[in-house]
């Protein structure tokens, strides 16, 4: 079975989202589980109505900053599950990464990651940046997931913080390894060139 460490005396706040995930008419439910203090989420994945649902799996995901909630992307025919986690931490540093799950044939599978969100900000005499990535796109091809990303770079001062001094937009495309799970980018196919995607 599928627990977290040390399920005692646990303050848990509990979700239930519904989607259909697959190609049948049967609809998936995804049960989230916030440990806010241990700053862990899990996602337990159900198939079929509630007396006899099916379980298909579970995604443990980091929170120290929380995470968005759940969201499906549709593209290419079919919805695609994207859950997000804490990806890095710092001062005046706040991270989180997106990955790409495909539900499908009774189980769960990470098939791409990239990173959804970054916020720096050191101090009042610099510049806030803030790195917002948003799905455009995803198909698996030759055994690999293709995922296009829309990424939107902004630069605010202290004083005007609602007015960006500074706007970049810019796609990528991420090739997903359906092997070891590891994402590339795709600097072919890309307008963010790979130095620019390792050094926000």
């Amino acid at each position: 079975a599928a627990q977290f460490e040390s399920d005692h005396d646990c303050a848990c706040e509990v979700n239930l989202f519904q989607y259909n995930l697959d190609d049948d008419v049967e609809s998936e439910k995804v049960l989230q589980i916030k440990r806010t203090l241990a700053e862990s989420y899990r996602y337990l994945i159900f198939k079929g109505p509630e007396i006899h649902a099916k379980f298909l799996g579970y995604i443990d995901a980091c929170a120290k900053y929380p995470p968005s909630d759940p969201v499906v992307l549709l593209s290419n025919g079919r919805a695609w599950l994207i859950v997000q986690q804490t990806a890095g931490t710092g001062s005046g540093l706040a991270a989180w990464t997106d990955t790409v799950y495909e539900v499908a044939n009774g189980r769960v599978r990470p098939v791409a990651s990239y990173l959804a969100r970054v916020r720096e900000s050191l101090d009042l005499t610099k510049p806030t940046k803030e790195f917002v990535g948003r799905p455009l796109s995803c198909r698996i091809e030759k055994g690999h997931a293709v995922l296009t990303v829309a990424y939107t770079l902004k630069y605010t001062g202290y004083s005007h913080p609602e007015v960006p001094f500074f706007t970049s937009r810019k796609k990528a495309v991420l090739i997903g390894s359906l092997k070891d799970g590891s994402t590339t980018v795709d600097a072919a196919h890309s307008e963010i060139s790979l130095r620019e995607f390792e050094t926000v």
